[in-house]
């Protein structure tokens, strides 16, 4: 038998949390392949089993995105934000997703509790600037921005046009 087998128990000695492990480990492999439906199946199949699994409540709601089925995404990632509420990442990801949703302020408060997680985070800064941009908040969109481009994060050349013509003016 192949060592790497020999490590694992059989599924039946596996208790549910063990159980719970396996099929968020097999929806991050889905997830990696982009077969967001099998990733699906076995996220929702993890939660099942440890309904306390923050990790899967945030993978299914990022696959529910990719699906563009974003109130179910939502949900998830606000369950993943209840059982552990300083995750960065998922604060991200919620954000974004107001974003697509138009929920402008929605996301800029995601932006912000990453920000407080986390000062130096310039992907944070980055999408501040871009809601208070969206809203017209010219000063908060440079602050923010000027804070993004010092972290050193990527800001869509597009973007950055319009901010710097927001400087010279």
């Amino acid at each position: 038998m192949d060592k790497f087998f020999r490590r694992f128990k059989k599924e039946k000695e596996l208790n549910s949390e063990e159980k719970a492990r396996v099929y968020y480990r097999d929806g991050k492999f889905f997830m990696d392949q982009q077969d967001f439906e099998k990733a699906i199946e076995r996220f929702a199949e993890a939660i099942r089993m440890d309904p306390s699994m923050a990790d899967a409540h945030d993978y299914l709601g990022r696959c529910y995105m990719e699906e563009h089925l974003n109130e179910k995404a939502a949900d998830c990632l606000r369950t993943a934000l209840e059982l552990e509420p300083e995750r960065l990442e998922t604060h991200y990801q919620l954000g974004v997703l107001y974003i697509r949703l138009k929920k402008v302020k929605e996301a800029i408060q995601q932006f912000e509790e990453e920000i407080r997680l986390n000062p130096r985070y310039g992907a944070a800064h980055n999408n501040l600037a871009v809601a208070y941009y969206s809203m017209k908040n010219t000063t908060m969109a440079l602050q923010h921005y000027e804070l993004a481009k010092k972290s050193g994060t990527y800001i869509q050349p597009e973007f950055e046009a319009a901010m710097k013509k927001m400087l010279n003016r």
